[in-house]
């Protein structure tokens, strides 16, 4: 899958970065739930009598310090307190900064629970939602049969239905939703009328924006930020007012169902897969934005290309980032990932991240080989009853519950296809 990192933010000098990011192709980051409610601060020993002393505040004065609260520490309330319980729960959930990142194509195929990772009874709760189409981890990114994105399909009126439909019933507390267009586009050109098409069917009570990737100048390998444009209410004829033009909210990936069974053995390889993918991108992001934060604030001096043998220095650091867009593009033509900035300081956090990332990648290949080991071989009775308990876990479990009968489902499809795959050691540079 070619990658191709163009959103990026020039942040402060850091000497670490955060290695539990992840990346769609675009280079949007986005952070899994369990690492969003895990608080990054130091345990401390509170006074024993100080929650027993905020107990006895005024229950408005006692919404008010919650109010303060970050995600983690509330989800710590949500957990830890029943006096707290209710009205952490509320202003966790509540929370605008934190946009939860939601398959827009498993919605258009209806919002079965066969065919996605996410814990279902958390949806439930989730207020401000980004819908996304046609991302490389999408579990529909082609139909099987026809070899089609099912984002094709929302010009049907019928599709468009059972999508706002699937959102209502997952997501039944929503009240911000962004849709989101794949494709780029250059400055000034029109909200995409696709996107509008399916927007045109939102139900009441749902505020609609649609967000799009433009371009920073004409040349489409160009850095690029994300545009949004917000419907406007009580508005007889539709209106899209242009309200961001570098929206980058706090993106989380929502939690994951509970894996089990055959099937979930199989769900869970493909997830981690996906999150490996997810985690090699965001590597690139890192790089990118390191490396430009070192040459803006510390060295202070022209941006050197990464790419070795190159040696290009650019006085801008938006020159530099469009000469570094462009040279990934070739990158088949150098040898490994993008490497780190000039900087001994940051090196260290590099080389770490990089041997996680080979040893994420050979428990992958690790993972396969035993789900192809339960497969076994062609013929055989051991693959003959592996292949019936899936099949039955498919007809039986409410947790891959699906449209279709299990023989002709995606997941059956393309669990064939991975156990037929030859599973490749990985190459003496992925064990550094």
């Amino acid at each position: 899958m070619e990658f191709r990192t163009r959103v990026a933010q020039v942040g402060p000098w850091s000497t670490s970065f955060d290695g539990n990011l992840r990346a769609n192709q675009y280079g949007e980051t986005r952070l899994p739930f369990r690492h969003h409610v895990r608080s990054t601060r130091r345990d401390t020993c509170p006074r024993k009598d100080g929650f027993s002393k905020y107990l006895q505040l005024p229950v408005e004065l006692q919404r008010h310090v919650l109010s303060f609260c970050d995600p983690a520490s509330l989800f710590q309330l949500m957990h830890a307190s029943y006096s707290t319980r209710q009205e952490a729960q509320k202003l966790f959930w509540a929370d605008p900064t934190s946009r939860y990142v939601i398959d827009g194509e498993w919605l258009l195929t209806g919002g079965h629970p066969r065919h996605t990772n996410h814990n279902l009874d958390a949806l439930i709760h989730m207020q401000y939602i980004e819908v996304t189409f046609h991302e490389w981890s999408c579990g529909f990114f082609q139909n099987w049969r026809e070899r089609q994105s099912y984002f094709d399909e929302i010009q049907s009126e019928e599709k468009i239905a059972a999508f706002w439909r699937a959102l209502h019933h997952r997501f039944p507390n929503a009240i911000d939703v962004v849709l989101d267009e794949y494709q780029s586009q250059r400055p000034g050109a029109p909200v995409p009328e696709k996107i509008v098409h399916l927007a045109m069917g939102s139900p009441e009570g749902i505020s609609i924006s649609i967000s799009q990737l433009r371009w920073c100048n004409d040349k489409w390998y160009s850095p690029e930020s994300r545009h949004v444009w917000r419907k406007r209410s009580n508005d007889t004829s539709p209106t899209w007012d242009l309200i961001e033009t570098f929206w980058n909210p706090r993106r989380i990936l929502p939690p994951t169902k509970k894996y089990s069974g055959p099937v979930g053995e199989y769900m869970r390889y493909k997830h981690k897969h996906v999150e490996l993918g997810e985690l090699e991108c965001a590597r690139d992001v890192h790089a990118l934005r390191v490396t430009a934060a070192y040459y803006l604030h510390v060295a202070q001096t022209p941006c050197v290309c990464l790419w070795p043998a190159c040696g290009l220095q650019f006085n801008r650091p938006e020159e530099w980032m469009a000469h570094y867009l462009e040279a990934t593009l070739r990158r088949q033509d150098h040898d490994g990932a993008v490497p780190p900035p000039p900087c001994e300081a940051i090196r260290a956090a590099f080389l770490h991240h990089d041997m996680m990332l080979a040893q994420n990648r050979r428990q992958r290949l690790d993972e396969l080989a035993r789900l192809q080991a339960v497969w076994g071989e062609p013929g055989s009775l051991q693959r003959s009853a592996a292949a019936q308990q899936f099949l039955q876990q498919l007809r039986d479990d409410p947790s891959y519950a699906g449209e279709v009968a299990p023989e002709e489902s995606e997941i059956w499809l393309r669990y064939q296809q991975n156990m037929n795959v030859s599973v490749v050691a990985p190459t003496p540079s992925e064990n550094m």
